[in-house]
């Protein structure tokens, strides 16, 4: 993830990986599905979405970072 540059892309993906761990992946769902639908949300709520909001600091991340950060974190969820 060598494109990431500023700490809020960074700090956007940690919430991400939580609100996702906490809200969308529920074992019935793909990957793909799940990103999607966290696109969704942030589209209607924007970063308020997440517990927390600190909206102010964070960077939206392009879908294939997300993918990224997926894929080297698959240790911290759940993913059938």
């Amino acid at each position: 993830m060598e494109q990431l540059i500023d700490s809020e892309q960074v700090d956007a993906l940690a919430q991400i990986l939580i609100y996702l761990s906490k809200n969308i992946f529920d074992g019935k769902k793909t990957v793909s599905e799940c990103v999607e639908e966290l696109y969704r949300e942030i589209g209607k709520k924007g970063f308020s979405a997440f517990e927390g909001d600190t909206s102010d600091h964070l960077v939206i991340p392009r879908k294939y970072e997300v993918y990224e950060m997926l894929n080297r974190c698959r240790e911290f969820i759940r993913i059938q």
